[in-house]
């Protein structure tokens, strides 16, 4: 069984050797040459075309050289046709004095912001501060590192997640309680709240933004009721309002004392009738008065009371 087996395969491969030494082989082998050819030609002309066309040597000479050519035009000599000008009005403009004034402005922006202006520093803590590094409260590793971190309470929940400073909570950040409410975003410095940011309700509605100093309410910012109506917007001095501000109500409207406007009319002497504006006076037992800048005209003048005055004296009864 196995020398037939050999004489067969013997056989066979003596018939596939005189198939591939003949002449009929020889044409079937150009033929698929060609039909290969005929078949990969036109999906390499395409190849060779997408290559052209992201090839960024083509695309610079495309791009570079119309620039090239008008700019050295717009540089070359005067303008010597009614084309060379724009109109306005009465007035022809030089089309190459606009262009050069376009480059040159151009460049000057790209000049000072790139290496004269000085960089533009955020105190707000308008990112978000992401980052993979970990430290318990308490660990004493987190005294000597410098960078972004997320602290972890005693419980495993992330307390603050920010800039710290060998260790200390300085820049931007984020401060959670234990149980994950929103406590504040903005600026630190020596874990304190120092710089602009955002106080929250135990809701997570905003409580103050504005600016801070060591954890109080210092300088200019905006305090809100636990509605997001705000409660007062002006200038602050230790967590207190101080200087300008104007306080509303909580539906809205502004919080005013409503006889603080009282109008009464009187009779004046003659001899204040060339008075002007912010001229002050005291009227007897009533206080001292000043003319109105806005509301006092000649014929109707206006005064308002700066000081009043609290009298002990009573007119003697009639015998």
């Amino acid at each position: 069984m196995g020398s037939l087996f050999q004489v067969i395969k013997s056989a066979i491969t003596h018939v596939f050797q005189g198939v591939q030494g003949s002449y009929a082989f020889s044409l079937l082998g150009k033929a698929f040459i060609r039909l290969r050819t005929a078949v990969m030609n036109p999906f390499q002309r395409v190849v060779r075309r997408i290559q052209q066309l992201f090839n960024a040597n083509i695309i610079t000479s495309k791009l570079v050289a119309p620039i090239n050519a008008k700019v050295r035009k717009i540089l070359s000599g005067e303008a010597k046709s009614p084309e060379d000008y724009f109109t306005v009005g009465r007035f022809w403009i030089s089309r190459m004095l606009v262009y050069f004034l376009i480059l040159a402005g151009c460049a000057t922006v790209f000049i000072y912001f790139n290496w004269i202006a000085s960089p533009v520093s955020d105190t707000t803590a308008t990112e978000n501060v992401t980052t993979t590094v970990y430290y318990d409260y308490d660990d004493v590793d987190l005294g000597e590192y410098t960078g972004k971190a997320n602290i972890r309470a005693a419980n495993g929940n992330v307390v603050y997640t920010g800039d710290i400073s060998a260790g200390v909570c300085t820049g931007n950040g984020t401060l959670w309680t234990q149980d994950g409410t929103l406590v504040y975003e903005g600026v630190f410095e020596n874990n304190n709240f120092n710089g602009n940011g955002t106080l929250y309700y135990p809701g997570g509605a905003p409580r103050y933004t504005g600016e801070f100093k060591e954890n109080q309410f210092s300088g200019s910012g905006v305090l809100y009721f636990a509605d997001k109506v705000v409660e007062y917007e002006g200038n602050f001095e230790n967590g207190s309002y101080q200087g300008e501000g104007v306080l509303y109500n909580e539906d809205g409207t502004m919080n005013i004392n409503p006889n603080s406007l009282t109008v009464a009319q009187a009779k004046l002497e003659p001899a204040l009738k060339d008075v002007k504006a912010y001229d002050s006076f005291q009227f007897v037992r009533n206080g001292f008065f000043c003319v109105d800048a806005k509301d006092s005209k000649e014929d109707a003048l206006v005064f308002n009371r700066i000081v009043s005055l609290k009298s002990s004296f009573k007119l003697p009864k009639a015998e």
